[in-house]
């Protein structure tokens, strides 16, 4: 009798490269002060329960940076959890950061994002789910709501 067993492991990873693009691309929406496509990267459930004052804060975080963007940091570097079961990943976050951001007006700030990649029990949770400007003076603005880790 010859028994044969096999074994399928499943071992689902997160695509850095594009987790870097996607970030970035919140970076660009703040230099062009585009309010709509900034608007469109929050989570399903900030889009459908807080369109009016999202995008309010969102104006209000463009006038709190004075100045036009010139330049910037931007850093994979922060908080950054998965959960797998089965080998198959539930939920995946990361809080990038987005480091000097100097203005032509000579003032510097930096960005917090967290972002919510993959959130299998909830989907309307996936993307921003709040985004934080912090300027010299430790004076911040935010963007958006926190929701519950899976």
């Amino acid at each position: 009798m010859i028994v044969n067993i096999s074994a399928c492991f499943v071992n689902e990873h997160i695509d850095k490269n594009e987790i870097r693009e996607i970030g970035e691309h919140f970076n660009e929406m703040f230099v062009q002060k585009n309010v709509d496509e900034l608007y469109n990267c929050f989570c399903s459930d900030i889009q459908e329960n807080r369109k009016e004052e999202t995008i309010e804060e969102i104006q209000k975080a463009f006038d709190f940076i004075d100045g036009n963007i010139t330049e910037y940091n931007f850093s994979m570097i922060g908080f950054e959890e998965e959960h797998k079961r089965e080998g198959i990943i539930q939920y995946y976050s990361i809080d990038p950061i987005c480091r000097n951001v100097k203005t032509d007006k000579g003032n510097q700030y930096t960005i917090y994002y967290s972002y919510c990649h993959i959130y299998k029990s909830q989907p309307n949770y996936e993307g921003i789910w709040k985004i934080t400007v912090v300027d010299n003076d430790d004076n911040e603005i935010s963007i958006g709501q926190f929701y519950p880790a899976e």
